[in-house]
């Protein structure tokens, strides 16, 4: 099982790599790619309203999708190489606050958004908010 002190680790970890993808991904995603992350999206949301289902994969896809739209293959295979750890991080974090799962949705929409808008700086931003989001969540236990 994941300890909270790893959780904290990987989170650092994201808000280096992910806040960067996404800035990336507001300016060279395809229209292909954003359908992804709007279908991962979604999936996600999906899980909100089904409270049997944590949701970490969709959560985990959400974020590998934007990864991926950054068109840099040494982030992606990064993501990818800590797919395990991220799965058990998500799962980890959200089911120590499953009410907070809401929360995580409209921080993925305010990303997702500055991402379609092509909002670099935005974007970025979006997913640093996320993160300290998911960093307070885990820390309160």
């Amino acid at each position: 099982m994941v300890e909270a002190d790893q959780v904290l680790e990987l989170v650092e970890m994201r808000i280096i790599i992910e806040s960067e993808a996404a800035s990336l991904a507001a300016i060279r995603h395809t229209e292909e790619e954003l359908l992804e992350i709007k279908e991962s999206l979604e999936a996600f949301k999906g899980t909100i309203k089904n409270s049997a289902e944590i949701g970490y994969e969709a959560d985990y896809r959400f974020h590998h999708d934007i990864v991926k739209a950054a068109h840099n293959s040494f982030l992606l295979h990064t993501v990818e190489n800590l797919g395990h750890l991220y799965r058990k991080a998500l799962a980890y974090s959200l089911t120590q606050r499953p009410e907070s799962r809401k929360q995580v949705h409209e921080d993925h929409d305010r990303i997702f958004e500055a991402i379609k808008n092509r909002d670099a700086q935005g974007a970025a931003e979006a997913v640093r908010e996320h993160l300290e989001h998911v960093r307070m969540k885990v820390m309160q236990g």
